[in-house]
């Protein structure tokens, strides 16, 4: 008998159906397979997007860091040649403009604390601006005396410290302050040292070389 090639007997149904199962169950697979590709591939670009983030962040905070160095060294160079600036500005203002001798009693008189005006004006009018008798030969800037003769000293640094010291504490420290009040002591008028009267015009001459060196 011959078989009808359009009817589908039982048993070609029935693989047909086992068929479709598989090629559903293939199906299947490829789709959580690409979904699962997808996933990975998703991801993997999320990974490498955020670790790209991070190196190029990390690279930002590097170049920030080494600007802010950059900055503190550019700074800290400022403010050094700044002090520098200031160092020498106030080295040339504290300098001495006067000649040696007259620098050296400023210093002195700057140490013990008393005008050094008045000590410099009193050494230039008694020793005749530095020319005098008693400054070359004796290292007597004041016109100092003891026992009735000008006193001699070793070299000018001990002239220099015994004036100032005798200015301070017998004069300055004892009230008298001022040119006028000072001259009764120092240079009395009618002294017996002073035979040309000379002491007279201490006073006027004391206060002429102290207005000179800016005294008021």
């Amino acid at each position: 008998m011959k078989k009808n090639k359009g009817v589908m007997t039982r048993k070609s149904y029935k693989r047909k159906k086992e068929i479709n199962k598989v090629w559903v169950k293939v199906k299947k697979v490829l789709i959580i397979f690409f979904i699962g590709f997808m996933c990975g591939l998703v991801y993997s670009n999320l990974f490498i997007g955020s670790d790209l983030i991070a190196k190029a962040e990390t690279n930002e905070s590097k170049e920030v860091i080494q600007i802010d160095q950059e900055e503190e060294k550019s700074l800290k160079s400022q403010k050094n040649a700044e002090l520098e600036s200031l160092e020498e500005i106030e080295e040339l203002s504290n300098k001495c403009t006067l000649d040696e001798v007259s620098c050296k009693i400023k210093e002195v008189a700057e140490i013990y604390g008393i005008d050094w005006r008045l000590a410099v004006a009193i050494s230039i009018h008694e020793t005749g601006r530095y020319t005098s008798v008693a400054f070359n030969e004796k290292n007597n800037v004041g016109g100092n005396f003891r026992n009735g003769s000008l006193m001699v000293f070793e070299d000018l640094d001990k002239g220099i410290d015994f004036f100032i010291s005798n200015l301070k504490n017998n004069y300055i420290d004892m009230g008298l302050n001022t040119i006028e009040t000072i001259q009764p002591k120092y240079a009395p008028v009618g002294a017996t040292n002073d035979p040309d009267n000379l002491n007279s015009r201490w006073v006027n001459g004391v206060y002429k070389y102290y207005k000179e060196l800016g005294g008021k």
